[in-house]
């Protein structure tokens, strides 16, 4: 079985690779003590047990052996066993757990530092087993062993990353108030080599410092890694704000840093053409709000847009969005045939695919208004 996920931020990456011979017991018979690996010299780094992975080959009778590990208790017990180094602070350095079962005779646990340039390894952590059971206090006591390895330079870029993250969390303004902001890289599989591709400001209501438990007000992307490795800043307009409000961050040594927000007035249409990417369960209400803001471009930005762009700038967007209203046409039919087969087979509720027709259908109105001006003034501009 294999569980995928995706963080924000730099995150370490532990793997445990586990190994079961033999006849089974619940017993553990080990050369790894819980609670007697000295704490490693991490400084004010702190770490948080973000997720974990699980790969087995086992049958399902035997892979209730690793029912006896659950996150929230491991994450519980690592602040409580630990607490000076282990925090469920957002700043805290993201851990997660990947256990590959296998069958050999030893256990090793190996971590790797996700950061914006890819993974790091850490080094390992092996030893002898005669019996085996996952219990919360033996994966602690690997992940501190771990660290301990480290030598002062890995030790030393630890406490730089942690640094880094905790730079990362800003105080903000938001429509006249405060609030706290958060930009981590995203990455779409935490164990890949590539490193993240993207980065994401995620704003929490004002309060206390956010833990990992908080949940985001907001969240958009505001920088991309171009295919030459390279960061590019993008606009990303928060949804929750009460006046439309732009985030963009500013690249620092050529990374992702501080993010700064600021009011728009005349939106760029060039950012609410195409859609942004979102879970299924967002994607009525992400449309309902674009359609809202083009409804502002068609009324304040269009007319100085017409007259500062050039005619073959005005043929170029016209062509663009000619394109995007074709494929507007063809989804918005889907969903309504959709609907209608739900209706003729009573197997399904229209409901869904009758409102996304309905979104898709007024955003198609609102591009077909816009596209009647860019249409006169090309050809007026046309030379």
């Amino acid at each position: 079985m294999r569980y995928a996920m995706r963080l924000l931020g730099p995150s370490i990456v532990l793997s445990m690779a586990v190994a079961l011979t033999g006849c089974m017991s619940i017993a553990f018979e080990s050369d790894l003590v819980p609670g007697t690996t000295p704490a490693p010299a991490v400084g004010t780094a702190r770490f948080f047990i973000h997720d974990s992975q699980v790969s087995t080959s086992l049958s399902p009778s035997r892979s209730d052996l690793l029912g006896l590990v659950t996150l929230e208790h491991l994450r519980r017990d690592a602040v409580s066993a630990r607490p000076n180094l282990f925090s469920d602070d957002l700043s805290a350095l993201p851990l997660v757990l990947k256990l590959d079962i296998v069958d050999t005779d030893r256990l090793s646990w190996f971590i790797t530092v996700l950061t914006s340039e890819g993974g790091e390894s850490l080094g390992s952590v092996a030893f002898k087993r005669r019996y085996l059971v996952l219990t919360n206090d033996l994966c602690i006591e690997a992940v501190v062993k771990a660290l301990g390895q480290c030598d002062a330079a890995k030790l030393a870029k630890l406490q730089a990353l942690c640094e880094d993250r905790k730079s990362r969390l800003q105080s903000l303004s938001l429509d006249g108030k405060p609030c706290w902001g958060f930009v981590g890289f995203g990455y779409s599989n935490p164990g890949a080599s590539s490193g993240p591709r993207d980065v994401a400001l995620l704003s929490y209501t004002n309060g206390p410092t956010p833990t990992w438990k908080a949940v985001a007000a907001d969240g958009v992307v505001v920088a991309r890694r171009g295919e030459d490795g390279r960061w590019r800043p993008c606009t990303g307009y928060l949804r929750t704000s009460q006046t439309l409000t732009a985030a963009s961050v500013l690249l620092e040594n050529g990374l992702p840093g501080r993010v700064v927000l600021r009011p728009v007035e005349e939106p760029e249409i060039d950012d609410f053409i195409d859609l942004p990417v979102v879970a299924e369960k967002d994607r009525a209400e992400s449309i309902r709000w674009s359609n809202g803001v083009l409804l502002q471009v068609r009324n304040r930005s269009i007319p100085r847009l017409v007259r500062e762009r050039s005619g073959t700038e005005l043929l170029d967007l016209q062509t663009r969005l000619e394109k995007v209203a074709l494929t507007l046409d063809e989804v918005r039919d889907k969903h309504n045939d959709r609907a209608k087969q739900l209706v003729e087979q009573g197997t399904g509720d229209p409901a869904p695919d009758r409102e996304m027709a309905i979104l898709y259908g007024l955003r198609q109105e609102v591009f077909r208004a816009i596209l009647a001006t860019i249409r006169q003034e090309a050809a007026r501009k046309k030379p």
